[in-house]
């Protein structure tokens, strides 16, 4: 019987806990300590503390930990937004495999959801992979499909995810599956940038298309597509295409302003947006705010 941790600290960590208690799944915990927590997607795993076994590292590399993680007892290490050179320039003395939110070898690296949206992929999924010296390079053990649908956004998508790799977990406990491996297709494969909020920023010369994609691609649990207005950054996590094609006017200028969203004049078509934030902090009234045939700028 496999003798399973779990190695996470990130959003999609804490819905993959909530999820095995939900179904009295406890495998072992490995994150990082609160204080070592470095991203906006990090998560204080302290509230599970009753339910799971939960080890805390204050450091990213294997070698700084191996003693720590030798008293655990576990054969296998299942690797989920987590660190990804960790065990770099080491062989542990168990299985390392590791998720990734795509279908590989397509979208290696960091960002893969957000790019997977700006792009308007419909068909993503789940692999998991065995640990290798190049970044999501490994032997493909797992992969399942997960659908895109053109009102989701990386949160609904991060909820199915979290699904598969449940599933998952529940037929590697329950032994139904044999693991084989399947080497990937390099030819295929091409890595991305980190993500960084200068690349968040809105183009309204885009189609209106584009545009909803760029915004739903940096919506939660991310930091947010952006644009400026009066020399403040405004961020966004919701739009609607009003129109997809047609010139309603220079982009970026304002053609209707509600107190909960502002229609905008794109490249080509029109777009709503709502669900803005400044400073963190929801913006409401945006008829008081905004006015019609102002531009904003990008």
């Amino acid at each position: 019987m496999v003798k399973l941790a779990i190695f996470t600290s990130s959003f999609t960590g804490e819905l993959l806990l909530e999820g095995l208690l939900n179904k009295s799944i406890f495998p072992k915990i490995v994150t990082y300590k609160a204080d070592f927590l470095r991203t906006s997607l990090s998560r204080d795993f302290s509230i599970f503390e009753s339910f799971f076994e939960i080890t805390y590292l204050n450091s990213n590399k294997y070698e700084d930990n191996k003693e720590i993680l030798k008293k655990l007892n576990f054969d296998t290490a299942l690797c989920i937004e987590w660190t990804k050179d960790f065990f770099a320039n080491s062989v542990p003395p168990f299985n390392v495999y590791h998720t990734h939110p795509a279908l590989l070898p397509f979208y290696r690296g960091y960002g893969a959801i957000t790019e997977q949206f700006i792009q308007g992929v419909v068909k993503s999924g789940l692999t998991i992979y065995e640990n290798s010296i190049k970044i999501d390079g490994g032997n493909i053990v797992y992969q399942e499909t997960i659908n895109i649908d053109f009102n989701d956004y990386p949160e609904d998508f991060i909820k199915k995810y979290t699904s598969k790799i449940i599933n998952f977990i529940e037929k590697m406990l329950s032994g139904e599956l044999n693991l084989d491996t399947i080497k990937q297709n390099e030819d295929l494969s091409f890595y991305l940038v980190r993500k960084r909020n200068k690349n968040a920023i809105i183009d309204f010369n885009r189609d209106a298309y584009s545009i909803y994609n760029h915004i739903r691609g940096y919506s939660h649990p991310f930091f947010g597509a952006h644009f400026y207005y009066s020399e403040k950054k405004i961020k966004v996590f919701k739009s609607e295409i009003r129109a997809w094609q047609g010139y309603y006017g220079e982009p970026g200028v304002i053609l209707e302003v509600k107190e909960d969203y502002i229609d905008v004049a794109c490249g080509t078509g029109m777009i709503r947006l709502n669900k803005l934030k400044q400073d963190e902090k929801s913006l409401e009234n945006l008829d008081n705010i905004f006015e019609v045939n102002s531009k904003l700028n990008y």
